[in-house]
Formats: C-alpha cells, sequence, structure tokens
C-alpha cells in the first residue's frame, strides 16, 4: 500500500511540474478510496503502473547483494580452508 501511494503521489508531482496550469489534483478520504478511485478509472493494472522500473531497480539490486555474498563466502571458505 505504501508503494502505490508513494508512487501515486510522485506521479501526482511530476505531472503538475510538468505543466502546473493544466493539473487536476485527486481528492481522497484515505487509501481506499485512492485505490477505489484509481481502480475505477483505469482498472485494476492501473493500480501497479509506473511501477516497472521501480522493479528492475529492486530485482538488479537483490542480484546484485546476491552475487556478492556468494563471492564473498566463497572468498571466506577459501581462507579458512587455507590455513
Amino acid at each position: 500500500g505504501q508503494v502505490l501511494i508513494r508512487l501515486r503521489k510522485n506521479e501526482v508531482k511530476d505531472l503538475e511540474q510538468a505543466d502546473p496550469s493544466s493539473m487536476e489534483l485527486d481528492e481522497y478520504n484515505g487509501m481506499a478510496d485512492c485505490l477505489y478511485q484509481q481502480y475505477t478509472r483505469g482498472g485494476f493494472s492501473s493500480l501497479f503502473q509506473g511501477m516497472s522500473s521501480k522493479l528492475v531497480q529492486t530485482v538488479g539490486q537483490a542480484s546484485f547483494i546476491f552475487v556478492t555474498y556468494e563471492q564473498m563466502l566463497a572468498l571466506v571458505a577459501n581462507v579458512i580452508e587455507s590455513r
């Protein structure tokens, strides 16, 4: 929920910065209302709009951490075995 709200807030901010004169801000009465309005306007997929770049970032970061961890583990194992 927090990610959806943060992405929606950033989307509104980006649109406002692009063209402040044509900006129509939506009024929400809480998170449930925000999700409901998003769903009614754009369907289920609109709830995940803009998340692809965050997903790519998260997967890349997790992959890097996993590979680094495995390499460090192998290095420590080699050092211990060589003693």
